[in-house]
């Protein structure tokens, strides 16, 4: 199965998982919305309905309006919000619920931002979706059952994901490159990611990758920063302002063996020019001049630069 494939059943039982949830949530709190909503859901479900249906939310429209523009974490906090009052699940099953949507938060953001999938979202996902539809006789999880049972037909391939799913929470400058691993997903180094983005979020300033040439450090280092980009677009205290890659490469591993790579970074004086180009900077200007404007930006901005 492609990645593209993929992505399309994923998606599948993420709308499949959000509907049902969406409509136990409206059955069981009924006309509490304004109760029971967290102000950052509703801002954010507000932005969405703004997007998507090109007119702002009026004052005093019922805010079951919104229930459809919100999505899988924040369905999770409302979940945990009603917890005491729902009267469906028993404590434990409700935990499962959310424990589980908040692992997989993760997935459905690559999904949905179109991020290169892991190699187990999709199994993960659907794991969980056959969990989902057993863990209760009294809700029928209807949307869901009906996802699991179509995918495997053609016209599920042809769905479309909606364009307010692409927007994230908050831009973060970068000019971080596509993945050489799209295709595929990334595999495996689980421990050495989780390792490399716990130093990525302590007070260390310089991280190094060592290794040989050819065993995928680049990938790893593109993995991870990516993995601190989804942190950053989904959290209000951003780590880090921007993300500057700057490729230090000067040949790369073919299958016909190595080859010299055009107009590769050779020398620091270089290394400065691009990251002053990237940083939009007059390409004109002298090496002192840029260095002392890479030097502004670094101490203005939390930034986190890879080379």
């Amino acid at each position: 199965m492609n990645e593209n494939d993929k992505r399309i059943l994923c998606f599948t039982l993420i709308s499949g998982i959000e509907r049902d949830l969406r409509i136990l949530i409206s059955e069981e709190i009924d006309n509490e919305f304004e109760k029971f909503l967290p102000s950052d859901v509703v801002a954010l479900a507000k932005e969405r309905y703004c997007s998507c249906n090109k007119e702002v939310f009026k004052e005093g429209t019922n805010l079951i309006e919104l229930l459809e523009y919100i999505d899988f974490y924040d369905l999770k906090k409302i979940l945990d919000k009603i917890k005491t009052i729902q009267s469906i699940f028993t404590a434990s099953e409700l935990n499962f619920i959310s424990e589980s949507l908040l692992e997989l938060t993760g997935c459905r953001n690559r999904v949905c931002h179109s991020r290169a999938l892991e190699e187990n979202d999709y199994d993960d996902l659907l794991n969980f979706a056959k969990n989902l539809v057993k863990i209760n006789s009294i809700f029928k999880w209807y949307n869901l059952n009906h996802s699991i049972n179509n995918l495997t037909e053609k016209d599920t391939f042809s769905i479309k994901i909606p364009e307010f799913w692409e927007e994230t929470k908050k831009t973060i400058f970068n000019n971080l490159p596509s993945s050489e691993f799209e295709d595929t997903g990334f595999l495996g180094r689980a421990k050495d990611r989780l390792a490399i983005n716990r130093l990525l979020t302590s007070n260390i300033k310089v991280i190094s990758i060592v290794g040989e040439g050819g065993i995928g450090k680049t990938a790893l280092a593109n993995k991870c920063l990516k993995d601190i980009l989804e942190i950053c677009q989904s959290n209000d205290n951003s780590l880090f302002d921007m993300i500057i890659w700057v490729s230090l490469k000067t040949n790369r591993l073919t299958v016909t063996g190595i080859s010299n790579i055009y107009n590769a970074i050779n020398s620091s004086t270089g290394l400065f020019e691009n990251i002053s180009n990237v940083l939009g900077s007059n390409p004109t200007k002298s090496m002192d001049d840029l260095l002392n404007e890479i030097t502004d930006y670094m101490s203005t901005f939390k930034n986190l630069t890879l080379y």
